[in-house]
């Protein structure tokens, strides 16, 4: 690290940080990765990209990490309201109750 090239990241002039960015993204396949310092910062910014529009509703599972331990975060920066349903045991939630959301009816 004491050793490593870097510059201005914010510019996107910092090799080392360029070159974790381009193999990532080789790696999953896509066509650009983007590199952040933290779990909480990842979760932050996915939900930002998805409600874009001050005041968005987005559906947690109850026991996930991110309505556990990132939820202050998504509506004091990123002005996003959760909805929080319960979780399965295996972490997904219930495509029927995610149905109803969408209908209306819960």
């Amino acid at each position: 690290m004491a050793n490593a090239e870097v510059d201005d990241d914010v510019l996107g002039f910092n090799p080392t940080t360029q070159k974790l960015e381009t193999g990532m993204a080789r790696i999953m396949g896509k066509e650009a990765a983007l590199f952040v310092p933290s779990g909480t910062m990842t979760n932050l910014i996915s939900v930002m990209v998805h409600c874009e529009i001050r005041g968005s509703e987005v559906i947690l599972g109850d026991q996930s990490h991110t309505h556990l331990l990132d939820n202050g975060g998504i509506s004091t920066i990123g002005c996003a309201h959760s909805i929080t349903v319960p979780s399965n045991l295996d972490g997904t939630m219930d495509i029927s109750i995610l149905l109803k959301l969408q209908s209306g009816i819960l």
